[in-house]
């Protein structure tokens, strides 16, 4: 039988429910504020979990690319949204029209199923943005980001 771990909801932090520790993917439902927590398994075991909705355009990239969900790519991406882009003035606002777009654009890119594609994405623009944001150029970084997004949503 396999061990379980404690799955707490993304969003407010309440505590759900323990799962097995095994490779795979759930939704669960948090009790505490209605909202729904994916919860992914590596086949090597690490655990990671985000608030449904929050599929970005550049995990759908690295996952396209057989890279895991918790690779450095994304987690680079994912400190820079939480601790720089969050910060701005009208940062808040600018991740909501983040949002808006790539719940128009992800389902276009779950599609596509060439790799070469996604590799092109990658070598042009995600290598440059985690070189702007490894530079502290975060400026630069969000606007390469926005013209990524800008040229991918043709």
């Amino acid at each position: 039988m396999a061990d379980t771990v404690p799955i707490h909801c993304a969003k407010c932090g309440a505590y759900i429910c323990n799962i097995a520790h095994v490779p795979g993917k759930q939704k669960l439902g948090c009790k505490e504020c209605g909202l729904k927590t994916i919860v992914v398994i590596s086949e090597n075991g690490h655990i990671n979990t985000k608030q449904e909705g929050d599929c970005f355009i550049s995990t759908i990239i690295c996952n396209k690319l057989k890279k895991d969900d918790n690779c450095v790519e994304l987690n680079t991406l994912r400190q820079y949204r939480d601790n720089y882009i969050k910060n701005l003035d009208g940062g808040e606002n600018l991740l909501s029209e983040y949002k808006a777009i790539s719940k128009e654009l992800a389902p276009k890119l779950e599609k596509i199923t060439n790799n070469e594609y996604f590799q092109s994405i990658y070598n042009k623009h995600i290598i440059k943005i985690l070189s702007n944001i490894d530079s502290s150029k975060y400026e630069i970084a969000l606007e390469n980001y926005k013209l990524m997004l800008k040229l991918l949503d043709k």
